[in-house]
């Protein structure tokens, strides 16, 4: 006798509840009241100065800003920033480190400004002297995207940070005068003074830090033409290396063509000569690099 097995009907699958979707609760400010001021934690607020007091600002011999003795107003906050500050706690050698790969290892070309345009406003350059006959920018050949970003204001932040940074803008970087003339057809490649003429805008100590330029080609040529001609290091004292553009070597080397097969010999020629004789005038000590050659 076959015995039947009775399986018991599955309960529905009850349906779960939908959740209720709670929403945001939203102030409503009625028109014309107006929200007080957001009151910022102390470390943020910037001092205030008494009314009707005023704190001169001093000048060192060597141009830069005395910060080591801040007005009265000023002692809390520089105080605050060296117990608090994580940045300034850190130990010098490792700030010193970020300063310089925050503001150097760029090129910046130094131009006369002949007309004022918004490139040329924009504080570009270590300084931002906007009523200086001549105006810096970050050498860069790519897309807009691309362009370095720089921290050549990072001075300004605090009174410590002035003390360790207000030259370091001058001496991790380079400074081409790459000499562009205008005239009534556009701009012309031509020296247009900036070698000589920025350095009588810069105070000592800036003229101090520089330690690496890239003259423009013709004055490079004027050099080497002339042996009487001073040296770069009466105008930079601190000068540790001359970079020499590619037609600087190529004048010197009589302008050979591409295809001619004694090209590479007599550009090796031009470098060689101009290499002793940047030497015989700025000392062994100055590095002499080629570039583009």
């Amino acid at each position: 006798m076959e015995s039947t097995c009775v399986v018991p009907a599955s309960e529905p699958a009850s349906t779960p509840k939908k959740e209720q979707t709670k929403l945001p609760i939203f102030k409503v400010t009625k028109p014309g009241v107006k929200r007080g001021p957001r009151k910022l934690p102390k470390a943020l607020q910037r001092p205030v100065r008494s009314a009707g007091k005023v704190s001169p600002v001093k000048i060192k011999a060597d141009g830069l800003v005395d910060a080591r003795d801040p007005p009265s107003y000023l002692v809390p906050a520089v105080k605050r920033n060296a117990t608090e500050s994580p940045l300034l706690r850190l130990d010098a050698s490792i700030r010193k480190k970020i300063w310089e790969y925050a503001m150097g290892g760029l090129t910046i070309e130094i131009k006369a400004r002949k007309v004022q345009t918004a490139e040329e406003s924009a504080p570009a350059t270590p300084t931002s002297n906007t009523g200086s006959a001549y105006y810096g920018k970050v050498s860069h050949h790519g897309p807009k995207r691309t362009q370095p970003k720089t921290a050549f204001r990072l001075p300004e932040v605090s009174r410590s940070i002035y003390e360790e940074t207000a030259t370091l803008g001058y001496s991790t970087n380079q400074f081409a005068f790459v000499g562009e003339v205008d005239t009534k057809f556009g701009r012309e490649d031509g020296p247009d003074g900036a070698l000589e003429g920025w350095c009588r805008e810069l105070v000592p100590a800036q003229i101090n830090a520089v330690k690496s330029i890239r003259p423009h080609w013709h004055d490079l040529q004027e050099y080497v033409n002339k042996s009487n001609m001073r040296a770069f290091k009466q105008l930079f004292p601190h000068l540790k290396q001359i970079r020499v553009p590619s037609r600087a070597v190529n004048c010197n080397a009589k302008w050979p063509c591409r295809g001619d097969p004694m090209r590479k010999h007599l550009r090796q020629q031009a470098k060689g000569r101009i290499s002793a004789l940047v030497k015989r005038q700025e000392g062994d000590d100055v590095e002499v690099v080629f570039s583009g050659v």
